[in-house]
């Protein structure tokens, strides 16, 4: 697997959770986020339903 990874989107709820479950990967050693969302700004997250009918 690769050493580093870049994720983009990494401010918004997507992106973030995408970057946390490769931290939790043992051959990953570095994860670079970028966004053009500054850190820490509110971002809405999609409720379970939008989720569920997105993966259908």
């Amino acid at each position: 697997m690769a050493k580093v990874v870049l994720v983009t989107g990494v401010s918004r709820y997507l992106g973030g959770l995408y970057a946390r479950r490769l931290s939790a990967e043992p051959g990953i050693e570095r994860i670079l986020g970028v966004d053009v969302v500054p850190p820490g700004t509110r971002s809405v997250e999609p409720s379970s339903s939008a989720l569920t009918s997105a993966t259908r």
